[in-house]
Parts: C-alpha cells; sequence; structure tokens
C-alpha cells in the first residue's frame, strides 16, 4: 500500500505541475503554439535521464523515490499524448508545417535533453 500511496502523491504533484507550468506558457506567449507542453516535455525528458541514472548508476537505496518521481511525478506531468493531439490538431487545421515542427522539435530536443540527464546523472558525486 505504502508505493501506491508514494505513486498516487507524485502523480497530484506531477499534474498539478503540468497544469501550472502550462498555463503560465499561455499566459506568456499566448496559446497559438503548445509551447506549454513542448516546455514540460523536454524538462521531463531532462529529469527522467536525470534521475534514473542517479538512482541505478549510484546504488542508492530505493525507499520508494523511484516510484515518488519517475513513476508518480513524470508519470502525470510529461504530456506525449497532448503533443501527439496538439501536432495532429495543427494539421487538421490546415497548419502541417507547425504540427511537424512541433513533433520534430519536441522529440529532439527530448532526446537531448534526456541524453544531458544521464550526463549530470552520471558525474554527481555521492558520499
Amino acid at each position: 500500500m505504502e508505493k501506491v500511496i508514494l505513486i498516487s502523491i507524485g502523480a497530484a504533484f506531477g499534474a498539478l505541475s503540468r497544469y501550472f507550468i502550462n498555463e503560465w506558457a499561455v499566459q506568456r506567449w499566448g496559446g497559438g503554439f503548445p509551447f506549454g507542453t513542448f516546455i514540460i516535455n523536454v524538462c521531463g525528458s531532462l529529469l527522467i535521464g536525470l534521475l534514473l541514472t542517479v538512482f541505478f548508476n549510484k546504488s542508492l537505496p530505493d525507499h520508494g523515490w523511484r516510484l515518488f518521481f519517475v513513476v508518480g511525478f513524470l508519470g502525470s506531468f510529461t504530456t506525449f499524448s497532448s503533443l501527439m493531439y496538439d501536432s495532429v490538431y495543427f494539421i487538421h487545421r490546415g497548419q502541417a508545417l507547425h504540427g511537424f515542427i512541433n513533433i520534430i522539435a519536441s522529440v529532439f530536443s527530448g532526446v537531448l535533453a534526456a541524453g544531458l540527464g544521464i550526463y549530470l546523472g552520471s558525474i554527481i558525486k555521492l558520499s
């Protein structure tokens, strides 16, 4: 039961973070392009690379942190389904270039961010 609670609490924080970041992006740049989804996916890619590298390569005792952060928080924070919807929506509105730029930029940036997270996780020194 403890695992379910850790995942649930992490998911609540992830969903709320996703909501607030998306709202901030819309207020800052408007709703013409899904900048919030883009930012969330790139940050989520960075965080999953960093956290999984730290958890698996630094011999940290789990204590539920992996479940809380990776399964719970990042599971509800990242927005792959929103990325796909936004992209297809652009295509259906006759803005195919926006749709494809959204997909390509998100995937490319996500891969770079995950790679950066893995690198940062590998250089962290824990005592």
